[in-house]
């Protein structure tokens, strides 16, 4: 993982740091796509997306997965039918329920699991209004709300997925929410006649709030040219909403040409509180909270350095100010798609990054260090219990390094256990801890080990240091 000083810059700001405290990462033979992800009640998380085999011989797979408190994998589950292709684009709980909305070939889909797994509803709905969900909400009523793209984009549902209504108030419905108040808000897009450039329609801001049956209470007034997309919203602690997105900032022969990252508040009454725009090439993915005070952000930024898009958090409060942000990645392509929070401040992060020329589905959990500690340009190896490894990738020895402090201040063994992605020890090698400096670092020779992805611990009798590595 690169970690690098943050660039969005809205204003002057400290790097924040994470105290990893597990990773998964899931492997498929193809592309994998992290669509969703959201905390569940017993402590675990719920991951949805889709994969696409290498070689195109068959349609994408939607599939999603249950990890426990620790990371560990409890069912996977993979739904598609022959000949199409199916993706699941969102996933929520309710009553110990996983509602999962998405797509297969261009119908929508809606499927309901048990907690344990078990099917109880799986619905694919052929009337060609709405072709792709993007987001569930279910009322006190258990009634279901569908949104996303299609013809109608916003459709109501009962428990046994009958049809009620059909609302279209948008182009694609991308996030949808019940307020406080008890109706819905909802953001995305609608089309916009450019007047520039060969696309004749681009996407415009779109933010609503609807009553809870289906009527229009007021929509957002944007200019007819503010061009872009919101994809995540969060209510504050007033009752605001803050949403994030980006904006189309110049229209090319390939659109879009140049987006920007966007944060946009609004008020119960739909005016625009304020607005703030990031960098260019930048765009926000996820908005979570846990307090309705402070504001966890993930998305995307391309690196200045190598000109490949990087992972970027941050953490902001109810007026926009930025506390903390930084930009992390793989040296190819990565992206925080979504983000889930508990009630403890636990921040769960879905990173899809490319590794050659593959997605891979990176489920990474983070605890925050919420202080201002600013990291130094020579202190990159202060991160907690995260290790690190250089040259990475490598071809036949690297170097491990990580901060160590010895209370007893006499030498310690240490040992290196490397594991592949299944789990299997491939490799388990001794140290010593050097008492005369906190940062350790010693070069491990690899050379027979066979090329692949590995995850590896450090443990001494006190503590123990991970991180992951790639032989190639």
């Amino acid at each position: 993982m690169k970690l690098l000083s943050a660039v969005l810059v809205f204003m002057a700001i400290p790097v924040m740091i994470f105290s990893q405290v597990w990773e998964r990462t899931v492997e498929n033979i193809g592309n994998d796509r992290g669509n969703s992800i959201t905390a569940t009640s017993d402590g675990g998380f719920i991951v949805a997306g889709a994969v696409t085999p290498s070689d195109t011989s068959s349609a994408t797979k939607a599939f999603f997965f249950k990890l426990d408190s620790t990371g560990t994998f409890m069912w996977y589950k993979k739904q598609g039918v022959a000949g199409y292709n199916s993706a699941y684009h969102t996933v929520i709980e309710k009553d110990k329920k996983y509602y999962l909305g998405g797509s297969s070939s261009f119908s929508m889909r809606l499927s309901v699991f048990s907690e344990f797994g078990m099917e109880e509803l799986d619905t694919i709905y052929n009337n060609n209004q709405l072709s792709t969900i993007y987001d569930i909400q279910v009322n006190s009523n258990n009634q279901i709300m569908l949104a996303g793209s299609g013809k109608k984009n916003l459709i109501s549902v009962d428990s046994e997925g009958n049809w009620l209504n059909s609302y279209e108030h948008a182009v694609n419905i991308n996030d949808i929410m019940i307020t406080s108040d008890d109706n819905y808000f909802l953001v995305g897009e609608i089309n916009s006649k450019s007047t520039s450039g060969v696309w004749e329609f681009v996407p415009a801001l779109f933010a609503a709030k609807i009553s809870k049956a289906g009527e229009l209470l007021w929509k957002a007034d944007f200019d007819e040219e503010d061009f872009g997309s919101f994809s995540s919203i969060a209510e504050t602690s007033d009752g605001s909403i803050i949403a994030v997105g980006y904006n189309i900032d110049t229209i090319g022969t390939f659109f879009p040409n140049i987006t920007s990252s966007r944060i946009t508040k609004f008020s119960k009454e739909g005016n625009i509180l304020w607005e703030k725009k990031g960098e260019n090439n930048s765009q926000f993915n996820s908005i979570v909270s846990n307090n309705k005070q402070n504001f966890f952000i993930g998305g995307q930024i391309i690196d200045p350095i190598d000109n490949y898009y990087d992972s970027v958090i941050m953490k902001i409060n109810e007026d926009g100010n930025t506390l903390l942000e930084t930009v992390f990645g793989t040296e190819e392509y990565s992206a925080v798609t979504d983000l889930a929070i508990k009630d403890n401040g636990i921040l769960a992060v879905l990173q899809e990054r490319k590794v050659s020329d593959l997605h891979q589905l990176d489920i990474t959990v983070f605890t925050m260090k919420t202080d201002d500690t600013s990291v130094e340009t020579d202190d990159i190896l202060n991160l907690g219990n995260k290790s690190i490894c250089y040259p990475n990738p490598f071809t036949s020895s690297t170097k491990i390094a990580f901060d160590h402090i010895n209370a007893n201040n006499t030498n310690l063994e240490c040992t290196v256990e490397i594991y592949n992605i299944e789990g299997v020890l491939s490799s388990k090698t001794s140290h010593i801890i050097n008492t005369d400096s906190k940062k350790q670092s010693f070069e491990i020779n690899l050379q027979d080990l066979p090329n692949g992805i590995y995850n590896y611990i450090v443990k001494t009798k006190v503590s123990s240091y991970f991180g992951k590595m790639i032989k190639k």
